[in-house]
C-alpha cells in the first residue's frame, strides 16, 4: 500500500475499536508499523484559511471524536479522474497520484470528512522519522456516504483479478511476481490471512471477522503498485504484450481499493456494554 493509505487503515479500524469500546488501543501509536516513518501525526480543524489544531495524536483524536458524537469510523475511496497520458494504477506510487482517501466520521444525521497532507520535515532523523502527517477536517456536515460492498462479489473479483495475473506473469517468465502474486492469493483462503503480513498493523486483533480479514490482507499483500522496482516498473517488446500487463494491471488495482474499502467499511462486531 502507500504510506497514505497503509495509515488511513488503520486509524479508521483502531478509532472504530475505540468507539466501540470506549478503550483506547494499547501500543497503537506510535508504536504501529504506520507511523514508523512520522516524527507528528496531528489533527485540525480547517475552514477555509483558518486552522485549529484539536489533537496532538491518534490517541486525543479518538477521544475528540467520542466528545464530539462520532458513531463510526468509514474509509471513502474516490477514484481519479481519467487521465489521457496514464491510468490510475500508474501514477499511484508518485506524490499526488492515484484517487482520493479521506476518512469519513459518521454522526446521528451527518458525516465530516478527514484528508491527510504528508510533508517531509526531518529528512536527516537517524530514526528516518521524516514526515509530519496532518489530518485537516475539511468537510463538515455533508450527507452521510458509509460505502458499503458486497464482500463476497468483491472477493471473488480479486481472486479473479489475482488470477488473470498470474497467467500473465507466468506467460512471460517473471518467476518473482508469480510467487508475490500467488503468495497473496493464498490468503484468500487462510485462516490466519495477516500471518507474516503487517500483523497488527493494519486492523487490531478482534475488530473483523475472517471474511474482511481476508480480503484485507490479501489486498495488503497484493499491492505491487509504486515507483521504481515495483510492478509498474516493468515493460515489454511487443505492444499486445504491455496493453494486456496494463489491463490486468488496472484491474487488480481497482479490486485491491475495492476489497479494502469492503472490508474496513464492513460491519464490525456487537458493541461491548458497559458494565
Amino acid at each position: 500500500m502507500t504510506g497514505i493509505l497503509a495509515q488511513l487503515t488503520p486509524l479508521t479500524a483502531y478509532g472504530n475499536q475505540c468507539l466501540r469500546t470506549n478503550q483506547l488501543p494499547a501500543g497503537f501509536y506510535p508504536e504501529n508499523k504506520a507511523f514508523q516513518y512520522c516524527n507528528t501525526v496531528n489533527f485540525w480543524k480547517v475552514d477555509g484559511q483558518n486552522e485549529l489544531l484539536v489533537a496532538i495524536d491518534p490517541y486525543f483524536w479518538f477521544r475528540y471524536l467520542q466528545g464530539e458524537g462520532c458513531q463510526a469510523l468509514k474509509l471513502y475511496y474516490q477514484p481519479a479522474k481519467e487521465n489521457p497520458l496514464a491510468r490510475e494504477h500508474q501514477l499511484t506510487g508518485f506524490v499526488g497520484g492515484g484517487g482520493t482517501w479521506l476518512i469519513e466520521a459518521i454522526f446521528a444525521a451527518h458525516s465530516d470528512f478527514w484528508a491527510s497532507r504528508w510533508q517531509v520535515t526531518r529528512k536527516d532523523d537517524p530514526d528516518h522519522r521524516i514526515w509530519s502527517v496532518k489530518y485537516g477536517r475539511t468537510s463538515v456536515n455533508l450527507a452521510t456516504v458509509n460505502q458499503q460492498l458486497d464482500l463476497a462479489a468483491t472477493a471473488n473479483e480479486l481472486y479473479e483479478s489475482l488470477g488473470a495475473i498470474i497467467e500473465f506473469t507466468v506467460q512471460q517468465n517473471l518467476a518473482s511476481w508469480t510467487d508475490f502474486f500467488q503468495k497473496a492469493a493464498q490468503r484468500l483462503n487462510s485462516d490466519t490471512p495477516e500471518a507474516g503480513y503487517y500483523n497488527e498493523a493494519l486492523a487490531p486483533e478482534g475488530e473483523y471477522s475472517l471474511h474482511p480479514r481476508q480480503l484485507l490482507y490479501t489486498a495488503g499483500s497484493a499491492w505491487a503498485f509504486g515507483g521504481m522496482g515495483s510492478w509498474n516498473d516493468l515493460s515489454f517488446e511487443k505492444a499486445e504484450d504491455n496493453e494486456r500487463y496494463n489491463n490486468v494491471s488496472a484491474r487488480l488495482y481497482d479490486a485491491i481499493n475495492r476489497a479494502i474499502v469492503a472490508a474496513v467499511n464492513g460491519k464490525p462486531p456487537a458493541p461491548v456494554l458497559n458494565r
